[in-house]
């Protein structure tokens, strides 16, 4: 596959994007243009860090004038798989921008599929939840606190710290904000 060069503006807009990366990331041009390439991307190092975000280092060092090695990156496609790419950014000619050169990592994909970071990987057994759990889910996602929705539920405190309990094992979360997390990650809220 070819190198797929995309170029953005000093506000990390999306200014070019060619057949290359229509095809490397599953994006159609007309639906990446303006973006911001770390939204569209989702950019995460091998670690599952977000690499790029409001305060990015390598903007910074590109400001600076600093020359910056080539990177592995892992990228969501637009079909939500992560795919590992290696990346070479240059400033763009003429603009106050960059070219950012994405080419896929063979090894990466010789070594088999990249598992997804831990945040987007799917739970290892399917979401049973009742009606009364999503309930729950649901106040506990506007903030209510046990006594809250005891009242608004009409039932004991007791029970409802036996429902969170149970949405948490579900869910594989360790407390009340992590299951609402988990909870949206997967679409259930």
């Amino acid at each position: 596959m070819a190198t797929a060069d995309v170029i953005v503006d000093a506000r990390d807009r999306i200014v070019s994007w060619g057949p290359a990366a229509e095809a490397l990331f599953g994006h159609a041009g007309s639906a990446a243009v303006g973006q911001r390439l770390q939204d569209l991307l989702d950019g995460r190092d091998l670690f599952g860090n977000r690499v790029c975000h409001d305060a990015c280092w390598l903007r910074d060092a590109l400001a600076a004038g600093e020359a910056v090695q080539r990177y592995e990156l892992d990228v969501r496609h637009a079909g939500g798989r992560r795919l590992r790419v290696i990346v070479d950014v240059q400033p763009s000619a003429g603009s106050r921008g960059w070219t950012y050169r994405f080419l896929p990592d063979r090894r990466a994909e010789r070594r088999g599929a990249l598992a997804p970071p831990a945040e987007t990987r799917p739970p290892e057994k399917p979401f049973a939840l009742t009606p009364r759990e999503l309930a729950v889910l649901r106040l506990l996602a506007r903030g209510a606190g046990t006594a809250e929705m005891a009242r608004e539920m009409g039932i004991s405190a007791t029970t409802v710290r036996n429902h969170i309990q149970h949405l948490l094992d579900k869910l594989d979360a360790h407390n009340r904000l992590q299951a609402v997390s988990v909870a949206r990650h997967h679409g259930l809220l």
